[in-house]
């Protein structure tokens, strides 16, 4: 369907995927390999008209922290799994931090409207 119509794909990346940091090498790594693959399929699909693209967002509101912190705080992931204090002050913050990052809509938009910035 994308070769018939000449359409475009957006893959979904992360800033960690040119900018990483010292807290999530993991993280870092896999979005650089997004990079790398979005980059090669690109140049796969340059003469056919497909047109590729990636939004890397930063920072952006996720239901998956909220979801993180909570199983980590009631011990639902690792029944095993003990947090000190300052752990679990940090997580808290964590949580907090979410409802001030910037609302998911606009990577939304990024994706659906690529050549508006």
């Amino acid at each position: 369907m994308l070769l018939k119509s000449n359409g475009r794909t957006s893959i979904i990346g992360s800033i960690n995927g040119f900018i990483p940091n010292d807290s999530d090498g993991g993280h870092a790594a896999s979005r650089f390999a997004v990079e790398g693959y979005t980059d090669s399929l690109a140049m796969e699909l340059a003469s056919t008209g497909v047109h590729v693209g990636i939004v890397e967002p930063g920072g952006y509101k996720s239901k998956i922290r909220d979801k993180y912190v909570a199983q980590a705080l009631t011990g639902e992931r690792e029944k095993d799994f003990v947090i000190d204090d300052e752990t679990r002050k940090s997580m808290i913050d964590y949580a907090a931090s979410n409802e001030a990052m910037k609302d998911p809509l606009e990577v939304a938009q990024a994706v659906l409207h690529p050549d508006v910035q």
